[in-house]
């Protein structure tokens, strides 16, 4: 049998006056069976496999005792409990199916057949998903545009314990700039495993020193993932330092053979155009050195910021200040004699045909303008938003800038009605279409210049290159759309 026992303690009473002594008695002492009490199992374990949870053990030493019954499992969602028995087993094995998926905490006792436990395991965490979301992503290493923002695509995954696929509830990247803290900016948007993060707007603040990286969660606390460059993990201890500049680029372009200047791209939009300059050849009298320096983003001092006003309010939207994009052709004032191509990128790394932070400028309603040192004059332009890019023929190097494009004049007129080399040294034709032909007369009648190769301008010389003296001219303008213009202007030498 079992038997229980119980400890009082008794004192020698009280023997001082001699006559007579009671002992004192204390009370009981907590009660102790002659049965030892079983041991736990040990070296429990767990792993989940989707809804399950596998547990595994070691037998109790006492496994091979007569009076051993079986063993106990229970189960918490916080570590050290309190726990609830789901089960038992008299094997070294068990299967729990909880009824959600979560993080869960296990201990087991054994049990005798008086059905005394022994005392608690090892407590064991039994994870539904332990691998850390997995992050594909190669790093910038380069930036190439200021005034817009940079997009930054990558490749999240998830995987649980059993191969199946997880959730990631958190997808976040953190930059830094110039030893500043680190700033957290959530995923723009993710179509299916491809998730997108915005930064900016990119100014001269990401030029000192600029850091990035990727952390990933899933359900679990302390699962995360991150991108790797070489075998390296990249957390904010280790963020590699990304350069960020403005667009440049600079050739001499032989006069006999023409060339290509193209600034580089910098866009993680891969399908995106250039940049560029394309000048034929015999366009040049001799060999120039070509520069292109990107302009109008914040804190720009040169050119002026009045540079960046509304050209007027009925062709340029309201809420335009400065150009969507803007680039310096140097040197200024260069003269061609042919015309030729130039194009300017913008930002739409999303492709979803508006203009990035713009709010809601269509890329389809931009149009190429040149500076006069006065105002934005238009340049007839074709938008291509496969390549997001904007072309059209000049015949001489300024500040070009892309801007939001109101409705068009109805008919071919001129911006300006006097030619004056002191302040604008050619006469640009406006239209809806591209324009095929200009002519030039003088009060005579006589017909003094044909310009059919493309050219919106005209700059006040015939057509042997003299440069006409000062007087009223007449022009007539023919669109390719078949639209005719007939007017005059003043050239004051």
């Amino acid at each position: 049998m079992t038997y229980y026992y119980k400890i009082t303690a008794v004192d020698r009473g009280n023997s001082g006056n001699g006559l007579y002594s009671i002992a004192l008695e204390s009370g009981y002492s907590n009660t102790a069976s002659t049965v030892a009490r079983i041991n736990p199992p040990a070296l429990v374990s767990a792993d989940c496999f989707g809804s399950n949870v596998n547990l595994v053990w070691t037998d109790s030493s006492d496994r091979g005792a007569g009076n051993f019954s079986s063993y106990k499992i229970y189960r918490s969602v916080v570590s050290g409990g309190p726990y609830t028995p789901v089960g038992s087993s008299i094997e070294t094995s068990y299967s729990d199916t909880p009824s959600t998926v979560a993080i869960y905490y296990y201990v087991m006792t054994s049990s005798d057949r008086d059905g005394v436990e022994s005392i608690y395991s090892n407590e064991t965490m039994a994870s539904p998903d332990s691998i850390p979301p997995t992050v594909v992503h190669t790093p910038i290493t380069e930036i190439d545009v200021l005034g817009g923002y940079a997009i930054i695509a990558v490749t999240i995954t998830d995987k649980d314990n059993t191969g199946s696929p997880g959730t990631v509830v958190s997808a976040k990247l953190y930059y830094e700039k110039t030893g500043g803290s680190w700033i957290a900016v959530s995923t723009t948007t993710n179509t299916g495993d491809l998730y997108t993060f915005k930064i900016g707007p990119i100014d001269a603040t990401f030029m000192a020193g600029f850091k990035y990286y990727i952390e990933a969660k899933d359900l679990m606390p302390n699962n995360s993932g991150y991108f790797v460059v070489n075998g390296t993990t990249i957390t904010a201890e280790n963020a590699p330092t990304v350069d960020v500049k403005t667009q440049t680029a600079e050739t001499v372009v032989p006069a006999a053979s023409g060339g290509t200047i193209t600034v580089p791209d910098g866009d993680q939009n891969t399908s995106a155009g250039h940049t560029s300059i394309v000048i034929p050849p015999g366009a040049l009298s001799t060999n120039v050195p070509i520069s292109i320096v990107q302009h109008g983003y914040p804190d720009d001092t040169a050119p002026p910021p009045w540079a960046f006003k509304n050209e007027n309010t009925s062709t340029i939207a309201s809420n335009s200040t400065a150009p969507v994009s803007c680039f310096d052709f140097l040197p200024n004032n260069t003269e061609f004699k042919k015309p030729v191509l130039l194009t300017i990128r913008y930002l739409d790394q999303n492709q979803d045909g508006i203009i990035d932070d713009s709010g809601n400028i269509s890329a389809l309603g931009l149009r190429l303008y040149w500076w006069d040192n006065w105002g934005w004059r238009y340049v007839d332009s074709t938008v291509d938003t496969a390549k997001n890019t904007v072309s059209g023929y000049v015949n001489h190097f300024t500040l070009y800038a892309l801007f939001p494009k109101g409705t068009p004049p109805v008919k071919p007129a001129t911006k300006d009605k006097f030619l004056t080399p002191a302040t604008n040294n050619r006469i640009q034709f406006e239209c809806d279409s591209a324009i095929k032909k200009i002519e030039i007369y003088d009060v005579t009648g006589k017909k003094i210049r044909t310009i059919d190769d493309g050219s919106d301008n005209w700059d006040g010389k015939d057509d042997d290159g003299n440069v006409l003296e000062s007087g009223v001219y007449i022009y007539k303008v023919e669109a390719v759309s078949g639209q005719k213009r007939t007017g005059a202007v003043v050239l004051a030498k």
